[in-house]
């Protein structure tokens, strides 16, 4: 039940536009790393383009194991397939999912010049 409460809740994140990505930390399968520590981080991370014909900006998620050859589309790229494969790998390994998202200090962004 906590486990669905907390999907629950990275779902709706996903879809707001400071969401950039979640950093996963999972216990390794690997006995070389089981020896280091026993953990693989890695990266889900949101991209966005604009889409054929309209321009409209759309985005998949994708995972950027390093572990991969690539990185590869989560399922349909929805943020529905982002919290299937994180339920998928939290009933399976121990799992720590963070989010990350953006933020837009106050003044500082425009008194650097920085665009956000």
């Amino acid at each position: 039940e906590r486990l669905e409460e907390a999907l629950s809740e990275l779902c709706a994140a996903l879809d707001e536009p400071e969401t950039v990505g979640i950093i996963l930390n999972r216990e390794s399968t690997s006995w070389v790393l089981k020896m280091i520590s026993g953990h693989h981080w890695y990266a889900l991370a949101r991209e966005t383009a604009p889409e054929a014909g309209t321009g409209q900006q759309q985005y998949a998620w994708y995972n950027k194991d390093s572990n991969l050859k690539a990185p590869e589309l989560l399922g349909d790229g929805s943020a529905g397939a982002v919290a299937e494969y994180v339920r998928n790998g939290a009933t399976s390994v121990q799992l720590q999912a963070f989010l990350v998202q953006r933020v837009k200090a106050a003044g500082v962004m425009e008194e650097s010049g920085l665009s956000p």
